[in-house]
């Protein structure tokens, strides 16, 4: 059974629960790093954080003195996700089970899916702990996700500043799939040569295959195209 832990409220109760049960039933925290005091009493190395996390429900420093106790007996383990982990199960629960849940309350998931060869072949019951999130955040964790996954690109291609050479690159496009949701025309900029101009197109796609083979198609055609999320 996979935890998020905060200040170990709800995995105390949790393991006092399980462990009176079924003993055999293996508790496991999850906590994201920078934010590892649980982790760091099991064992492990101390994380470090990039900055601030999506995960705030679960950014607790220090234990509560009881629950603390509680963990250090019963807890079999406490495991450390990435907030790239704790992003990708927010958009999975949301895209998938259709599921709004916030980062703390996805970081069960998000082990799952970052400490994913710990766990294969074993049946695992997941504590989504919380709803509670932004929709401004949530909905730039949708976006990132649909960038991640090839779903959306920002594409720069240079041309020659002529009639036709923006249709060429838009068919080239059209041919691998894409459909443009905004696209720029750049004369202007210290970058770009004269008698050129740079197009930098946004584009949904259906996936990372798609996007591979538009690059391909673009390449073909003698552009040289520059990925950006």
């Amino acid at each position: 059974m996979l935890v998020p832990v905060g200040g170990g409220g709800l995995i105390a109760g949790i393991a006092v629960a399980v462990k009176a049960i079924t003993p055999d039933v293996q508790v496991i925290g999850v906590q994201v790093a920078g934010h590892d005091w649980a982790a760091r009493r099991k064992g492990h190395a101390p994380t470090e954080s990039n900055g601030p996390t999506v995960a705030e429900g679960i950014a607790v420093k220090h234990a509560g003195v009881l629950t603390g106790q509680i963990v250090d007996v019963l807890v079999d383990d406490v495991l450390v996700v990435s907030d790239d982990a704790v992003e990708e199960a927010v958009a999975m629960y949301l895209e998938y089970e259709k599921v709004v849940t916030e980062g703390a309350g996805a970081a069960s998931l998000a082990c799952l899916l970052e400490h994913r060869g710990r766990f294969a072949g074993q049946t695992c019951a997941l504590v989504l702990s919380g709803g509670n999130i932004d929709l401004r955040l949530l909905s730039g964790i949708a976006l990132r996700d649909l960038a991640r996954t090839g779903r959306t690109a920002r594409v720069s291609v240079m041309v020659d500043d002529r009639p036709g050479a923006l249709a060429s690159v838009v068919r080239a496009i059209s041919d691998a799939g894409g459909n443009i949701i905004e696209l720029d025309h750049v004369r202007h900029r210290s970058d770009v040569p004269s008698r050129r101009a740079m197009l930098e197109v946004e584009i949904e796609l259906a996936g990372a295959t798609e996007l591979d083979r538009l690059v391909q198609v673009l390449r073909a055609d003698g552009f040289e195209p520059k990925l950006s999320g």
